[in-house]
């Protein structure tokens, strides 16, 4: 084997290792966020069962911005505490949505306290003199 070979087998070989260590640290955050979401879902099924044991609705409590930057919080939709229709209303709401948003359950009862405010991010930019930038 020449120095060219050799030079040549040697990068393809730290090219390769490279390769794997990515697709390592790629599998690696891909099995954290699953684990995140099993954790998520878990504390959803947690308060669906307290709903149905309370003989409570579900709250689903939505918050995001639509296409034209109007932020918004505490959007309220109460469910029967049936995992099949949560589930049929997120998707729902995920199809139709007009830009980011996401959402939290809770018990009908913990809803008291929030109140849905809304803020037009686009308009707040012009009135504050920077209409080419939107901060939210």
């Amino acid at each position: 084997m020449n120095a060219r070979t050799r030079t040549f087998t040697k990068a393809r070989e730290e090219t390769l290792t490279l390769f794997i260590l990515n697709k390592v640290e790629e599998v690696t955050q891909k099995l954290k966020n699953l684990s995140e979401a099993r954790k998520a879902r878990q504390s959803e099924n947690q308060t669906i069962d307290f709903c149905k044991i309370t003989k409570q609705r579900v709250a689903v409590v939505w918050s995001g911005m639509d296409c034209d930057c109007m932020s918004y919080t505490g959007d309220i939709t109460l469910l029967e505490p049936d995992r099949k229709v949560i589930d049929e209303h997120i998707e729902r709401t995920y199809h139709w949505a007009d830009g980011p948003c996401w959402y939290h359950l809770t018990t009908e009862t913990n809803t008291q306290g929030i109140k849905r405010t809304s803020r037009d991010l686009a308009l707040e930019a012009f009135e504050d003199g920077h209409p080419w930038s939107i901060h939210a």
